[in-house]
């Protein structure tokens, strides 16, 4: 997904992994660390930015979404298939992958 491309930005902020250990899950650590990364994009400037992330969790993409990002594109699991073959099996309660993105609104 080039989000560069489709949005026609020269800045984006990547947010490659959104995952909390087992230990801490339920504290709203990754919802924080979501929103520490859109303070910080906010300081980037100038518009539009915007940022990009991927969830595969459940939670992550409630959380994505609770944060008001737009789906932009899904990858259905069962559907991602390599030489025929369908990659991810087994991926419990993981059925996609989704693109999430935000575009923020910094004024000068």
């Amino acid at each position: 997904m080039d989000v560069y491309k489709r949005f026609k930005c020269n800045k984006c902020v990547n947010i490659a992994f959104l995952s909390t250990h087992r230990d801490h899950r339920g504290k709203g650590l990754a919802t924080t660390v979501l929103k520490a990364a859109l303070a910080f994009a906010k300081e980037l400037g100038p518009t539009p930015l915007y940022v990009h992330g991927e969830g595969s969790a459940l939670v992550s993409q409630k959380i994505f979404e609770n944060l008001e990002f737009e789906i932009i594109h899904r990858f259905k699991n069962e559907e991602y298939e390599v030489d025929g073959e369908v990659l991810f099996k087994n991926t419990g309660d993981v059925k996609d992958l989704i693109c999430y993105v935000k575009e923020m609104q910094i004024k000068n």
